[in-house]
């Protein structure tokens, strides 16, 4: 598993559809007020937990390099991905848990966690936020079995921080610690979130935008691919309100498509139709 494994999302059929899916699958969800709104300032991101020095009770951090966080980010979205693949849960979920991961990693160091247990709490958590919890047996039993799949693909996935380099035989010793990990990381998660569990989503707003411009589909289908691969793969969603990924993406699948959209009656830029703020020199400063 790298963090070029790109095939690992969704196939391209399925961006499109999903799009009007999620949104009547957000309306039923239960609706939880946020306290804090989830984006930081340029500086955080050359401070991050665990590329910065620090001397805990136990043991001295060692910072990781920004690039390296980054990758260890990209693993564990394409890990909640297979997981919840595995487990037959909505995309939504899946969104949900790979952006709780994000959110959880601002604030705490990859060194002193078992990551690919944080990765399934945040899934774990997602499912039930979105009303599709999934027993905890059957999370951990699933977890256990990408992870010895992962390692005998690849020796460099699991975190050196973590006790258990391979699960091995799946024992049901081994399956009670996991839950009980999971439950740790999940009830450290909500600690984390301060129950501030809205995730949106960019593709309503992709979809709504290209109806109203008459965006061919394709182009529409490619722009929801960039705001799901800026979202799993990138620190996008720590630092762009969701209308400006979502206009980021149009920008983008747009340009490399090399079609020109008229501008509004008014003589405004169609991507004033998402803000009229945005302007072509904050988007390109995005890509």
């Amino acid at each position: 598993m790298s963090s070029l494994s790109l095939s690992k999302l969704p196939p391209k059929s399925s961006f499109y559809s999903h799009s009007s899916s999620s949104s009547s699958s957000s309306s039923s969800s239960p609706v939880f007020k946020s306290k804090f709104i989830w984006r930081f300032p340029p500086p955080k991101f050359d401070n991050l937990p665990s590329c910065i020095s620090k001397q805990s009770s136990t043991i001295a951090i060692q910072p990781l390099n920004i690039d390296d966080e980054l990758i260890k980010r990209q693993e564990l979205a394409i890990l909640i991905y297979d997981l919840g693949l595995h487990l037959n849960v909505s995309f939504t979920c899946i969104y949900t848990g790979v952006v709780y991961m994000h959110r959880f990693f601002m604030l705490h160091p990859f060194q002193q966690c078992l990551k690919e247990s944080v990765a399934a709490a945040c899934l774990f958590l997602a499912c039930k936020v979105n009303e599709m919890p999934r027993p905890l047996n059957e999370f951990t039993r699933h977890l256990c079995q990408l992870i010895n799949q992962v390692h005998n693909n690849s020796e460099d996935f699991l975190s050196t921080s973590s006790s258990i380099t391979t699960v091995g035989n799946i024992t049901p010793e081994v399956l009670s610690n996991y839950n009980q990990q999971i439950i740790d990381y999940e009830n450290m998660l909500l600690s984390t979130l301060g129950f501030c569990l809205n995730v949106e989503q960019p593709y309503m707003i992709i979809t709504r935008t290209s109806q109203t411009l008459s965006i061919p589909k394709e182009i529409a289908q490619k722009a929801c691919e960039i705001a799901t691969k800026s979202i799993f793969f990138t620190l996008f969603t720590m630092k762009y309100t969701t209308n400006l990924i979502a206009c980021f993406a149009l920008y983008l699948a747009i340009k490399s498509s090399q079609i020109n959209i008229p501008d509004n009656q008014d003589g405004s830029q169609w991507f004033h139709l998402l803000n009229e703020e945005f302007t072509a020199k904050l988007l390109q400063g995005s890509i």
